[in-house]
Formats: structure tokens, C-alpha cells, sequence
């Protein structure tokens, strides 16, 4: 009998503590709770809302930055092959849509590569001032580009025609001394001779012409 009240008036007294830290951290989160707006975290202060074990938040999920965004790259990616080739075996001024929907395509995959490099290395988060500079520069490149394009396009030859000259080759007949030879180059001679353009895959018929021209001339 006398253990079991010396056990009676033991307990009130171990509990007592548990009790009033219990208590006072109500009071605390209760105050906390009341004014949060003085309570706030402020960088640098001694007071932080959370804890370790609240999850992070991330942003919503959005296919128009995942899934579609993917896809559009690659799809991009792939169809500046066919266009560049089609480019080949086009006229510049018979073909002003093509001009176009090349010269917007590779500025947009151009830009689409350096945004991805400025994600990957200098992202704002992490270089806020640098970051934004560089972000606002491409930007800006890609604007003066797509200008730079459309004025090349309307008012010069075009990059259709661009494309396909670089696949030709100025061939001229001149004399060295009274012998007559070939001069073969890709770009205009420098002297003002134009010359006479061929592409690649007609070059070796103009040869073969003439040489078979040289063969049954009888002055030569």
C-alpha cells in the first residue's frame, strides 16, 4: 500500500516537466502562427520558417517545356537536312518560302543551343547578374539574325542560292604564253572575267566537251 502511493506522487512529478515543455511549445508555435508577418524569415536573421523535413517544392509539370519542347528540337534538328540538300538543287529567286523557313530554322536552332548552354553554365540562379546579362544577349543576336537573314533574303541573292553555289565551279578558257588552258576555281576570278559557272556534277561533261572540241579542231 505504502509503494503504491509513493509511486502515486512520483509520476505527477516526472510527468510535470514533459507537461510544461509540452505547453510552452504550443504557446510558441501559437505566437509564431499569430504573427507572421513579424516572424517572417528575413536573410541573415535569427529566425527560419520550416524545417529540415518540409519536401521541396518544384515547379508544375508543363509538356510545353518537357515533352513537346524535346521534340520540337529534334524534329528541327533533323529537318535542316532535307531543306539544306533541297537547297542544292534549287534557285534562290524561284524558291522565296524555302529562303525563309531555312533562314528562320537555322536561327532557331542556333538559338535554341545557346539557351541551352547558358542553362547548363550560367543559369541565374546561380550567377544572377551574369546570367540575366548573357540571357538578354542572345536574345538579342537572335533578333539582329533573323533581321540580318530577311534583309539578305529580299535584298541579295538569298541563302537558298548561297547554299547552291557553294557547290559550283567557274571555269574559264585563257592563254599562258599562246597555250591555251583551264582556269577552275569556286569563287569569281578577281580580274572581272566572269567565266562560265557550272555545277559540280556538270563539270565533267564541259571538260569532256572540251576536249573532244580540242580533238577535232583541226587548228589545234
Amino acid at each position: 500500500m505504502s509503494s503504491t502511493l509513493v509511486l502515486r506522487s512520483a509520476l505527477p512529478r516526472a510527468l510535470a516537466p514533459r507537461v510544461a515543455a509540452r505547453s510552452s511549445m504550443q504557446v510558441r508555435y501559437a505566437v509564431t502562427d499569430s504573427d507572421a508577418g513579424r516572424m517572417k524569415y528575413v536573410p541573415g536573421g535569427p529566425v527560419l520558417q520550416g524545417s529540415v523535413n518540409d519536401p521541396t517544392t518544384f515547379p508544375p509539370p508543363s509538356r510545353v517545356h518537357g515533352s513537346y519542347h524535346w521534340s520540337f528540337e529534334r524534329l528541327l534538328a533533323a529537318g535542316l537536312v532535307p531543306m539544306t540538300a533541297a537547297a542544292f538543287f534549287t534557285t534562290g529567286s524561284n524558291h522565296a518560302i524555302l529562303d525563309g523557313v531555312l533562314g528562320v530554322s537555322l536561327v532557331m536552332h542556333s538559338h535554341i543551343g545557346f539557351d541551352t548552354c547558358l542553362v547548363d553554365y550560367l543559369h541565374p540562379r546561380k550567377f544572377p547578374v551574369v546570367g540575366n546579362i548573357s540571357k538578354w544577349a542572345v536574345r538579342t543576336a537572335t533578333v539582329a539574325t533573323l533581321v540580318g537573314v530577311y534583309q539578305f533574303n529580299t535584298n541579295d541573292i538569298g541563302l537558298t542560292e548561297l547554299i547552291a553555289k557553294s557547290g559550283q565551279t567557274c571555269v574559264d578558257e585563257r592563254v599562258l604564253f599562246g597555250i591555251p588552258y583551264l582556269c577552275i576555281s569556286r569563287d569569281r576570278h578577281q580580274d572581272g572575267r566572269e567565266g562560265v559557272v557550272h555545277s559540280i556534277w556538270e563539270l565533267e561533261n564541259v571538260l569532256w566537251e572540251l576536249h573532244v572540241e580540242t580533238l577535232t579542231d583541226p587548228l589545234m
